[in-house]
């Protein structure tokens, strides 16, 4: 086997690894909340709430007292902006990759 071969052959093992990657990160960023939490002060007490974009409208939604969800809201929103992250950094290595194997790389 020579050379060529050999790196074709990596570069096609690493493109169906970052596939299925995409596919994992993709399927949690589905479930987990969008947007960014604002905690609201009601009688003296905070409450949380999501916000994110509809299209051109702002939705807030209500989410519960700061106490009980505060924390965990805000854990799970962090962990869908790295993945988010994690999965732009996954599509630009596709391409590179797509583009190295001599292939166009559809978007």
């Amino acid at each position: 086997m020579d050379e060529t071969n050999i790196i074709r052959d990596t570069l096609l093992e690493e493109l169906e690894r970052n596939e299925r990657s995409q596919v994992i990160y993709a399927r949690e960023i589905a479930v987990l909340p969008r947007g960014s939490v604002t905690v609201r002060m009601r009688a003296g007490h905070p409450y949380c709430y999501l916000k994110f974009r509809e299209g051109d409208k702002v939705i807030t939604q209500y989410v519960g007292p700061e106490e009980k969800v505060g924390d965990e809201l805000r854990g799970n929103v962090e962990r869908r902006r790295s993945l988010q992250d994690v999965l732009k950094r996954l599509r630009r290595e596709h391409a590179f990759i797509e583009k190295a194997l001599g292939r166009k790389h559809e978007a």
